[in-house]
């Protein structure tokens, strides 16, 4: 029986039953039942539930349970029927049953039990008279008007007569092999049959079988297709596709006397003539008359009747096997592949819809377009229906519509989600998955769709959807449970109910058990703070719901009342005070909510049918109390005691001022007669700094003055010592190219470069003198004793190299030591001077271009040939 919200009840011989959707509550003798077997149960028209039992009947009104029996008048304790008249009256027919029967469901199943050669349905199609013809893994199954006569049965005039059922054809009656991977009818109404061990052709009498013999290049034959010129093609696993010309006519015999001939060839086309793979699994011929090979692994191929273009991965193909190939009435191509999903091609480029955009499976066995422009999706989890697309960007704040089969190219599907309904198992339908071949799913003139799973039960399923029985009424949801603390609670333990029946029968139904006066007790102690004002029937939960702040951990247990496919509902909720959006969509049927806040909440729920439709929301307030330290009469304490302590602090602060101040007075006193004090010695510090100013500006006259003159002299001893050093024009004679680098770190320079040149023969150029002498010096000291030694170094080279021209390097630094410690009285003391000079000394000889180098304390640079050389 279902109730007036939706809820299921179920009479057993072990008690009665309540299904919301999600879970069962079981009602016993325990709970107040009369008895356990219940075989009639009726709603009435207030409310109450009636259930007829072998004991009596029972009535419940939603809290407890009003039994009556043959003591009470009945007239006999079983009750196997209750029925209600117009007027109210409830009617209880003792002796009696009845049988109710719920089918929600619009597919019809057939089996080997129903005649079907095999349960393993590889191909199908419907011929010219309506038979639809199903290949199996055991054969051939035609299903329609007197199948064993099909030749007879055009001719017949009484056809409302002929009785629909299956005929099977196998080797027995001439067929090349039982296993039938496709089927194809051609224009003349033969029935071409691809199989494992050849091709059969079937012309309504008798087969004609074809393999290697004949000309096939394999004898597995996964799919056949007729072109615009009557050609039939094969596609072979593992032999290409080949292309039958059975009406091509050729001219024999000899010139004078020529006869006409009806060939009938076979062409074949692998990938020596371009085709992607030679196992071609699945064959299209487009509007255009061109020829679509799906392959095993190659991609697909396109056939313009010239040459082939091939589509991959590489191009955006989903996948490389292709198991199936459609096209749709805008002249876009599918194609399901094995892994990838679907594939839209535009002509130009590729779309691809997987499981992430809502497919059941990836690997997508067919695909077929029926009489409504939906795209019937096969897979290896059932099939999928795509009927339109939705565009992400919303219009005037509405999102658009478009059908699945439209014009628009594969850039402008970026901006739209396909809206996919999914069909097996799982949402409650008897198709598990689809079988791969050609046509395992197939759309018949009728608009109904085949479909082959393989199953042991369902082995070819007849699936109409225009009668899929799909409610769009929104569902109803209930709350079921309060929990508080994550704990159930008996609401009526905690109530004013003075029922002890009621009590007890809803203590069973929480607990499962009658409660001790202890534990009653200790229920009472922790939640007795709870507060509310009623309970509502059937759901025992609790009306304005008042909670304290020790309490304020609340849990919600709900459900939306679908029993056909409850797992296929999706709740969204959110706590008004605390969230802002709604909750993610979730199976979820209970949601919980820790540590509120004080205040008044509202838990907003809503439930998304299996079709999408959503319910209105249901809403439950409550209110959670503040913990008492933020309570109203806490918050005045808080006041008064901070406007009391405030005025206790201005008392004291007040005291303490005057305190202070009066000790401030008396350090004004004394901080006074002490600044008098040190005014005066201020004063007669000042005077005597003014004297020993004038004193000080009369002692700087004096060393500016003094240091006037040292700077003169200093300035006269610099022009004495640039006169002394060589000039730029000195070196242009002899090295036009050179740089000269003369830095004094004051005013005069204890460093100094010096040059000398002898000549053998005045009259000559410079460059035929024998010896051309260069130094740097750095002497020890700066300023005035450094430019001293840098003069006395000068002139002691001028002088050396005077007397003897023919000096070395080393020979001119030996006697120019031996000179300076003469000149400077040196004799290795610590007392004594230990002035000096670190030089580098060359001697150039510009006619054999010999160079002599000398230093003291300092080394050579020397880069030759691009190599740089230190010594």
């Amino acid at each position: 029986m279902v109730d007036e919200t939706g809820n299921l009840w179920f009479g057993t011989k072990e008690g009665l039953s309540r299904y919301d959707g999600k879970s069962f509550t079981n009602y016993t003798t325990a709970q107040g039942l009369v008895d356990n077997i219940v075989v009639s149960m009726l709603e009435d028209k207030t409310g109450n539930l009636w259930f007829g039992t072998k004991e009596g009947l029972s009535r419940y009104d939603g809290k407890y349970f009003s039994n009556y029996t043959a003591v009470q008048g009945l007239a006999n304790n079983s009750v196997h029927s209750i029925t209600e008249d117009k007027t109210g009256n409830l009617w209880f027919g003792t002796n009696g049953g009845g049988l109710s029967r719920y089918d929600g469901n619009s597919f019809m199943n057939y089996t080997t039990l129903q005649g079907l050669a095999s349960n393993i349905v590889l191909s199908i199609t419907e011929d010219k008279r309506g038979n639809l013809w199903f290949g199996t893994s055991g054969g051939l199954s035609c299903y329609g008007d007197n199948c064993e006569a099909i030749a007879s049965a055009e001719n017949r005039k009484d056809k409302k007569n002929v009785k629909k059922s299956f005929t099977n054809y196998t080797t027995a009656q001439g067929l090349v092999d039982n296993f039938v991977m496709c089927i194809t009818e051609d224009k003349t109404g033969n029935l071409w049959f691809g199989t494992s061990e050849g091709v059969s052709l079937f012309d309504g009498k008798s087969f004609t079988n074809y393999t290697t013999a004949q000309g096939l290049s394999n004898n597995v034959v996964r799919c056949i297709a007729e072109d615009n010129s009557g050609d039939i093609w094969f596609g072979t696993y593992g032999g290409g596709a080949l292309r039958y010309n059975g009406n091509r006519v050729e001219e024999t015999g000899s010139q004078n006397r020529k006869t006409e001939k009806l060939v009938k060839s076979f062409t074949n086309y692998t990938t020596t003539q371009g085709l992607a793979n030679n196992k071609v699994i699945s064959i299209l011929v487009d509007r255009a008359g061109n020829l679509w090979f799906g392959t095993n692994g190659g991609g697909v191929s396109r056939y313009n009747g010239k040459s082939f273009t091939n589509f991959t991965t590489a191009e955006g193909l989903a996948h490389n096997t292709v198991l199936s190939i459609t096209e749709d009435k805008m002249g876009n191509i599918w194609f399901g592949t094995d892994g990838g999903g679907i594939s839209r091609f535009d002509g130009r480029t590729f779309t691809n819809y997987t499981t992430v955009n809502g497919l059941p499976d990836n690997s997508v066995t067919q695909i077929i377009i029926d009489k409504q422009d939906n795209i019937i999706i096969g897979t290896n989890f059932g099939i999928a229906v795509l009927k339109y697309l939705t565009t992400t960007l919303a219009v005037n704040n509405e999102l658009r519509n478009i059908p699945a089969q439209n014009s628009l190219p594969s850039e402008e599907l970026k901006n739209y989600i396909p809206s996919i309904e999914i069909y097996n198992s799982a949402t409650g339908y008897p198709v598990k998955d689809v079988n791969s071949g050609q046509n395992t799913m197939f759309c018949d003139s009728k608009g109904i769709t085949w479909i082959a799973t393989g199953a042991d039960k369902t082995g070819l399923v007849r699936f109409d959807y225009s009668a899929v029985n799909k409610n769009l009424a929104p569902l109803t949801i209930v709350f079921k449970n309060i929990k508080i603390n994550g704990t159930n609670i008996c609401f009526y333990s905690l109530s004013s109910e003075k029922d002890s029946t009621t009590k007890s029968q809803q203590e069973i139904m929480t607990y499962g058990k009658l409660l001790s006066d202890h534990a009653r007790e200790e229920l009472k102690n922790k939640f007795g703070d709870i507060r509310f004002d009623s309970i509502t029937k059937f759901y025992p939960v609790p009306e304005n719901l008042i909670l304290p702040y020790t309490n304020n951990h609340i849990g919600f247990e709900f459900v939306a009342i679908e029993p056909a496919r409850p797992y296929l509902v999706k709740y969204q909720y959110m706590l008004v005070g605390m969230d802002k959006d709604w909750s993610p969509l979730s199976d979820k049927t209970s949601a919980e909510f820790n540590n509120l806040w004080e205040g008044t909440y509202t838990f907003k729920l809503r439930a998304q049918s299996p079709f999408g439709v959503w319910s209105d929301p249901i809403t439950y307030t409550f209110k959670v109390l503040p913990p008492w330290w933020r309570t109203w009469w806490m918050y005045l304490l808080y006041i008064i005691v901070m406007v009391s302590g405030v005025v206790l602090i201005v008392r004291w602060n007040n005291r303490r001022l005057i305190a202070q101040k009066n000790k401030l007075k008396t350090k004004i006193v004394r901080a006074t007669n002490t600044i008098r004090e040190e005014k005066e010695k201020i004063q007669k510090a000042n005077e005597l700094i003014s004297e020993q100013r004038q004193i000080a500006e009369e002692q700087k006259k004096i060393v500016e003055e003094k240091n006037k003159d040292i700077l003169d002299s200093i300035h006269y001893a610099k022009r004495i010592q640039y006169a002394m050093l060589i000039k730029r024009e000195y070196f242009e004679d002899y090295i036009p190219e050179y740089m000269l680098l003369f830095m004094p770190k004051d005013i005069v320079s204890g460093d100094f470069y010096w040059a000398h040149s002898k000549f053998n023969d005045p009259q000559k150029p410079a460059k035929e003198n024998m010896h051309w002498y260069l130094a740097a010096a750095d002497c020890t000291g700066h300023g005035v004793p450094g430019a001293v030694m840098s003069m006395l170094g000068m002139s002691f080279l001028n002088e050396i190299i005077k007397n003897n021209d023919s000096l070395t390097p080393a020979e001119i630094l030996h006697t120019l030591r031996e000179k300076v410690i003469k000149e400077l009285g040196q004799n290795g003391d610590a007392e004594n001077s230990k002035d000096g000079m670190d030089i580098s000394l060359v001697r150039w000889n510009f006619r054999t271009n010999e160079f002599l180098w000398a230093g003291a304390n300092n080394p050579i640079y020397l880069i030759r040939n691009g190599q740089f050389e230190k010594n």
